[in-house]
């Protein structure tokens, strides 16, 4: 049973609305565990100020009560890929939150300017810890009867203008993301802390008739932490461009490339160049012939290393070689 009430109210060019959902839930077990009944809620405060067209702001503030996934409540254990496992609860547990946000949007329409940014901090009670074993080759995640808080932090924005002299866009883009959880490794208590940053930007337009382009470059860093222990940050970079040729109404060609630089360890850096192109034959209104050739470099793989918990990871993935690929398209 719910409920869900909702109370609005404007102040001059501010509104107020305070959302207040409340739940009742009752669980039978079979006997697995001891029949038990909860109330959750998730109530939040918003205000919206709205001084002219151009320009709005929003505060929020929530808290939160929620229950657990029933799925993680059995005995044995589940494998999750090859080399991890994951160990059911035997307790019932629920969960609190809360978090404040303040986000900003323009929009210039005569000037063809938009823009918005974000920040929001969020903090997470838990009244149970993630454990980490290791055995051998495989890693075993469990969950500890030991009360764990955890907090968030992420900033984001984005600023775009319209670019009418080649029928386009263009676009910049930017985040930051700290997070900071508790876990037990070993059984030893492993405080890690993940810090995170991004930025980009991306043009695209028609310049002449019968040419178009897409293209974007992104930054990033990432540094994990474990008990004040600071590893390397780890940089990676990535290029995309598309080019879409038509110089008849029967005629298309695309060309589509991309560009990975990613740091594998510190200092140590892996370049990928990915080229493919379509060419594209319109015979008649019902039939259409094209040509694709996919990874022209013929690069054979693609590495990268990421964060998880309190593992650094080595991704490799296996490419498929230099191919040409002849299709023929029949529309009724």
């Amino acid at each position: 049973m719910y409920v869900a009430p909702k109370f609005e109210y404007w102040v001059k060019r501010v509104n107020i609305t305070l959302n207040a959902p409340l739940s009742f839930a009752h669980y039978t077990f079979d006997k697995a565990l001891a029949n038990r009944s909860e109330v959750y809620f998730s109530s939040s405060l918003n205000m919206n100020w709205k001084p002219n067209n151009r320009f709005s702001m929003t505060l929020r503030g929530g808290a939160g009560r929620s229950p657990m996934n029933l799925n993680m409540i059995h005995p044995g254990y589940i494998v999750s890929d090859y080399r991890t496992f994951r160990q059911g609860v035997d307790d019932f547990y629920n969960s609190t939150s809360r978090n404040i946000s303040v986000s900003f949007a323009y929009k210039h329409t005569r000037r063809r300017v938009f823009a918005n940014a974000m920040v929001m901090q969020s903090w997470s009670h838990l009244p149970y810890t993630m454990a980490q074993q290791l055995h051998g080759d495989y890693i075993v995640y469990s969950y500890a009867d030991a009360k764990s808080d955890g907090e968030n932090l992420l900033a984001m924005g984005n600023i775009g203008k319209t670019l009418d002299f080649m029928r386009g866009s263009a676009n910049i883009n930017g985040s930051f993301s700290r997070g900071e959880s508790h876990l037990i490794s070993e059984n030893n208590a492993v405080n890690s802390v993940s810090l995170g940053w991004s930025v980009g930007a991306k043009i695209n337009g028609t310049p002449i008739k019968w040419l178009s382009f897409d293209y974007s470059i992104d930054f990033s860093n990432s540094r994990l932490s474990m008990n004040g222990i600071e590893n390397s940050w780890l940089s990676g970079m990535e290029n995309s461009l598309l080019i879409n040729i038509m110089p008849h109404s029967k005629w298309e060609w695309r060309i589509m490339g991309e560009h990975y630089r990613n740091e594998l360890t510190s200092g140590t850096y892996k370049n990928v160049f990915l080229l493919d192109t379509k060419l594209v034959y319109k015979l008649g209104k019902r039939i259409e012939l094209s040509a694709m050739l996919n990874n022209i470099f013929n690069q054979r793989s693609y590495k990268y290393t990421t964060y998880s918990q309190l593992s650094s990871f080595e991704s490799q993935r296996w490419l498929r070689g230099r191919e040409l690929i002849l299709t023929i398209t029949l529309i009724k």
